[in-house]
């Protein structure tokens, strides 16, 4: 007998026996829930969950990204499971309290904030952060589920609501709502030699800061170069940590790239420039692009010109907000 617990929300919960050989998505709907789906051949995606807890069948997710095979997603109309699982909605918009468990200051500009963990992530996704309920401000998780927080890093904005509030009044033990996660750019390479591209423009360092921490952490032995890229020398941060681990670990290699200078040790360069030169071929490389719009589209296109699969470009671009 096999049994699937699906939570659409934090509110529902719904436990559901397959008979025979029903798909997931035919023993829901026999249970009389609602669950979206158009083709029911696997093609349309439509009817696409996510498995927080258990193993579904390969049969399942075939057509879906390494990301979200990663992260559990799979197609409810091509899923007979072997064992038991736990479902919900894929992206799932849940809120949750969360405690803010650290503060710290990178530099004037930059604010690193720690919270405890309210759902299950993955480092590289995003979550929203609520603040009296109508100002909310997205930002992508720069912690691996293992350290058991949440941490992300806030540029301030001038103006900017919530990275105001948050760099003049939060403080530790305050609450929050928290919203999410979701995204899939994560570490999710075809194998672990895969030659890996982690590219970032300021506060864009957070999410690789997760993917590379992810990486090191499932042992992946394939080169890694990480490039941290900021306007100037003030947009550079975490540095002696990730010269700590790159001493630590033969395989990954970091530079930090800025525009204007004085440099004060780092290259002085167009990023766009630098990421040529280092790698004028990204042919078999997973490359992953963090930080504004435009740094993101254009870096994109370069890597996808000098050779990389589009497939295998994950990106996280910011869009502007005060």
């Amino acid at each position: 007998m096999t049994v699937i617990l699906y939570q659409p929300n934090s509110e529902q919960s719904h436990s559901v026996i397959l008979k025979g050989d029903e798909t997931v998505l035919e023993a829901l709907e026999g249970a009389g829930l609602d669950i979206p789906n158009a083709c029911r051949a696997g093609a349309c995606q439509a009817c696409k969950l996510q498995a927080t807890q258990g193993q579904v069948p390969a049969i399942a997710q075939q057509g879906l990204t390494n990301a979200e095979k990663t992260l559990g997603y799979f197609l409810s109309c091509q899923c007979r499971p072997n064992e038991d699982l736990i479902l919900t909605q894929p992206e799932a918009q849940k809120r949750a309290a969360v405690t803010v468990l650290a503060l710290k200051k990178f530099s004037p500009q930059i604010l690193q904030l720690r919270l405890s963990a309210a759902f299950p992530f993955v480092a590289g996704q995003f979550f929203t952060l609520w603040h009296q309920g109508n100002i909310a401000r997205s930002y992508s998780i720069a912690s691996t589920a293992d350290e058991g927080f949440i941490e992300c890093h806030i540029k301030k904005v001038p103006g900017g609501l919530f990275s105001q509030y948050a760099f003049e009044h939060l403080k530790v033990d305050d609450t929050l709502e928290i919203q999410g996660p979701t995204g899939s750019c994560i570490y999710a390479p075809k194998d672990a030699t895969q030659p890996l591209l982690l590219a970032g423009l300021s506060t864009g360092l957070a999410p690789l800061f997760g993917i590379l921490k992810q990486a090191i952490q499932q042992q992946h032995c394939g080169p890694i170069h990480l490039i941290c890229a900021a306007k100037n020398v003030q947009g550079i941060y975490l540095a002696a940590e990730l010269k700590q681990l790159e001493a630590a670990h033969t395989n990954l290699r970091v530079d930090f790239v800025v525009q204007d200078g004085p440099t004060e040790g780092y290259t002085q360069a167009s990023v766009y420039d630098f990421c040529k030169q280092a790698h004028p071929s990204t042919k078999g490389y997973s490359v992953y692009l963090c930080g504004a719009q435009s740094f993101v589209t254009k870096l994109k296109k370069q890597c996808f010109l000098a050779g990389a699969n589009m497939a295998e470009i994950h990106a996280d671009a910011f869009l502007a907000c005060s």
